[in-house]
């Protein structure tokens, strides 16, 4: 349990529940405080509040939910042989978002994450060379182990030629690359990358 929280103080950081799952902090200096609580084998949970008082305050911990499946061509059902698996979340429909910092390599058209993060909806998001990405559908935190297949539809590569103004190659330019809503596009399953025309 973590209480290195802004504008939170206590004189007591961290503690470790006992055997009955109960643990006590003590000399809070605020009516309430936040804290996140972690154990192996369960979902996190992150920035719960509670109150300063003596008054015994459940919290519950929900199972990691695993999402595994495959990804196939959904021309010829075959599966992709590489690509990247990103887990989305949303903490309400305006908030939306895929956390790429967190991929998962694919392989052989099989895949498997585990959601451990306490996002109240998430979904996975697959990227490949050659195709268009997808999303799956959105999973809530009570599902705790799922399978969802997913088909990517093939896409064309964007293919441009860059010229100086007299229209000779302009060798060397550097292109970076984002979507049409500012988001970064990633161009394999490790950093963004620039591409540059040779």
């Amino acid at each position: 349990m973590y209480f290195d929280k802004p504008g939170i103080q206590t004189r007591q950081r961290n503690a470790v529940s006992d055997a009955d799952g109960k643990f006590t902090l003590s000399n809070a200096l605020n009516p309430k405080v936040l804290i996140d609580v972690t154990k192996a084998g369960y979902r996190s949970i992150e920035i719960k509040e509670m109150n300063s008082t003596d008054a015994l305050q459940p919290i519950t911990f929900l199972q990691i939910l695993t999402i595994t499946g495959t990804v196939t061509d959904a021309q010829t059902h075959k599966p992709i042989a590489k690509f990247t698996l990103m887990p989305g979340g949303a903490w309400s429909a305006q908030q939306r978002f895929v956390e790429r910092d967190r991929f998962v390599p694919g392989v052989d058209g099989h895949y498997s994450i585990n959601m451990r993060w306490s996002y109240p909806q998430v979904w996975v998001h697959i990227e490949a060379s050659g195709y268009l990405p997808a999303d799956s559908r959105i999973f809530t935190t009570e599902e705790g182990m799922v399978t969802e297949d997913i088909r990517l539809e093939p896409a064309a590569n964007i293919v441009v030629k860059v010229l100086l103004p007299d229209g000779a190659p302009a060798a060397g330019a550097t292109i970076y690359l984002g979507s049409a809503t500012g988001s970064s596009i990633y161009l394999d399953d490790t950093l963004p990358k620039q591409a540059k025309y040779p």
